[in-house]
């Protein structure tokens, strides 16, 4: 048997339909067994006889099979549509608990001789179950959110809305819903705001907040916090510019596969060629994006730009770093003449870059890009993290340490968490070789925890690799490459799979090479 009470009141398999004694039973099912006097008390609270009026109830109900009692407490076996919803709700199956609630509990009652005791046991239970109901909806469209399913996201938010029984949604919920409405561009959204504003809550438009989120996915990108950029961007409508800025996102956090199946998205314009060159570069595709960044030389300035970028990067490959040299110094001319600061401070990074590899020294090859980047905390870091590299390939390794410790302060003060990962990795590798084993583990683990905070997995990776090696551990090595398969960097965690057969060789150096 099985009993119904939302949006209808029925015992499946037997006719039988007063409401009172159908209220006993469910009220049991949910609550569990109790004393017959306290049963007598809340349900026949005005008869001159409760304890009798119990009994006639409970004589009918055992004759149905659908009760159990003797003479001290009562029970039922039955189970309730209550109960399921709540287990289905606990167990995250919102597709079963949406199918099986029809109604608010109790809803189709008619029942007016309830005690004050019990009519507020009623209307507790249905507030309870459809405010359960809300909670749910709405964890299930942010999830679907999160995948990118904004449609999808903004049916979930629209049941989650006013389910039947709950009371009005309160300031976090509706403010949640917006969001969730305004991803998928539900109308439902200006109700919700003007709902909000009720509170004192002013909620943004469809425009603005696209807007406010682009610039803050932008500046975001500036500092150097990919993985916040890509939150904030998560429910906007996926229209072209928002995907640009997705691909560039997913490109700096090193989700280099991902950011190509983004950039497919993007329709076929040669203005992304240099965007498209880049990735080619990073996937390990150095002929299609020669290709790509030839092509894009043809293109406007921005393009042209990131395009030099990436010859620049193919010839550093190479180990022509002449030619690298004059395509960074192209690129860094170019930049400069555009708004994107940020951009051509990046290229005279790279220029410095080159002419380390060329044998100049680092104060010479790198005094241009740190007065360029004096007064942008970001980039200043940034350009620390190659300097500390020149100094260490010079054999200059204690100014090293030090260079990539003010690297390491100043991203942590600005929350520049990609940065700091590798400051502090190539703190530990120098010690590491230096087989001052307690600095370099103190300085990997600092790693961990701005990888962990930041989300990079592919850097959380390489340190644990280097963790590995410094205590002879392949456990460390093996937790990198399930980190990197669980990821879906399958290639990495296979180049790391094949490493596990002879065990890392040495420490791994990351520089900032854009």
């Amino acid at each position: 048997m099985h009993l119904r009470t939302l949006g209808k009141l029925q015992v499946t398999g037997v006719k039988f339909h007063r409401e009172k004694p159908l209220l006993l039973v469910a009220y049991l099912a949910i609550e569990g067994k109790k004393p017959r006097r306290h049963l007598a008390e809340l349900f026949w609270p005005e008869a001159s006889d409760p304890m009798n009026s119990l009994a006639v109830a409970l004589t009918k109900l055992r004759k149905l099979g659908v009760i159990f009692a003797n003479e001290h407490e009562a029970g039922t076996e039955v189970q309730c549509d209550v109960q399921e919803i709540l287990k289905f709700l606990s167990q995250h199956d919102f597709a079963a608990a949406r199918a099986l609630y029809q109604g608010a509990f109790m809803d189709t009652a008619t029942l007016t001789d309830l005690g004050e005791e019990l009519e507020e046991w009623v209307f507790a239970t249905r507030e309870r179950v459809a405010v359960a109901i809300r909670s749910a909806y709405l964890d299930c469209a942010e999830q679907e959110s999160t995948k990118g399913s904004l449609k999808e996201a903004a049916k979930w938010a629209e049941l989650a809305y006013k389910p039947a029984g709950a009371p009005p949604p309160e300031v976090q919920d509706l403010m949640r819903l917006h969001r969730l409405l305004l991803g998928g561009q539900n109308p439902l959204a200006a109700k919700v705001a003007e709902e909000a504003s009720d509170y004192g809550v002013q909620l943004q438009t469809v425009g603005g907040m696209r807007e406010t989120c682009i610039q803050q996915a932008l500046s975001f990108l500036e500092q150097g916090l990919p993985q916040k950029a890509l939150e904030v961007l998560k429910d906007l409508p996926a229209d072209e510019e928002v995907h640009l800025l997705r691909t560039r996102a997913l490109e700096r956090s090193g989700n280099y596969r991902e950011a190509m199946r983004m950039f497919n998205f993007l329709p076929d314009n040669p203005e992304y060629l240099g965007v498209k060159s880049a990735l080619l570069w990073r996937l390990g595709q150095p002929e299609k994006a020669k290709s790509a960044a030839t092509e894009a030389l043809m293109s406007g300035s921005e393009a042209r730009a990131e395009a030099l970028i990436t010859l620049g990067n193919l010839s550093n490959s190479a180990g022509d770093y002449t030619l690298a040299e004059g395509y960074y110094r192209r690129a860094a001319a170019l930049w400069s003449t555009l708004p994107a600061r940020d951009y051509w401070i990046g290229a005279l990074n790279n220029l410095a870059y080159a002419r380390i590899c060329l044998g100049h020294n680092p104060e010479d090859s790198f005094s241009e890009v740190l007065a360029a980047a004096e007064g942008n905390a970001a980039q200043y870091a940034r350009v620390l993290l190659n300097y500390g590299w020149a100094k260490e390939r010079n054999g200059f390794t204690s100014e090293a340490i030090h260079t990539f410790q003010e690297a390491a302060r100043l991203a942590s003060e600005i929350d520049a968490l990609s940065t700091a990962i590798r400051a502090w990795n190539n703190i530990g590798k120098i010690y590491h070789e230096r087989h001052e084993k307690e600095q370099a583990k103190n300085a990997y683990d600092s790693a961990l925890r701005f990888a962990r905070r930041a989300g990079e997995v592919l850097m959380a990776a390489t340190v644990l690799a280097n963790i590995s090696e410094l205590e002879q551990s392949p456990e460390a090595l093996e937790e990198a490459i399930l980190l990197l398969e669980q990821a879906g960097h399958q290639d990495f965690a296979d180049d790391y799979r094949a490493t596990l057969q002879t065990f890392m060789e040495r420490s791994t150096s990351v520089s900032e090479n854009k």
